[in-house]
């Protein structure tokens, strides 16, 4: 059943898409909540956050983020787990421009 394997990621704790310029007013308190960046789309506000993940070190690398995003999820949530975070936000990766179809970023947004 899905959700019910481990390779399967099932979200333990409320976890968020993130758009770049967009209100986190809706999301709980930020020093409560684990970011999951992309390429440093949200540096300026990393210290908004209990804790900061990235999927990747430069932007735009979307071959590596996929390879690793359920490790970064999981890590993200165990973190979040021990340390009481309300929420987990994600980079939306889509929000600066439309995937290309067949790219390893439409394969990373579709995760």
């Amino acid at each position: 059943a899905p959700g019910m394997m481990l390779k399967h990621y099932a979200p333990a704790v409320p976890t968020f898409l993130l758009r770049t310029g967009t209100s986190t007013s809706s999301v709980a308190s930020l020093k409560k909540t684990i970011l999951i960046d992309f390429g440093a789309a949200l540096k300026g506000r990393h210290a908004d956050f209990l804790k900061c993940f990235d999927l990747c070190a430069a932007t735009g690398c979307s071959e590596e983020a996929c390879q690793q995003v359920f490790a970064v999820l999981r890590e993200a949530e165990a973190f979040a787990l021990a340390h009481e975070a309300e929420a987990i936000c994600l980079t939306d990766v889509s929000s600066s421009s439309a995937p290309s179809p067949g790219s390893f970023t439409e394969a990373l947004y579709d995760r």
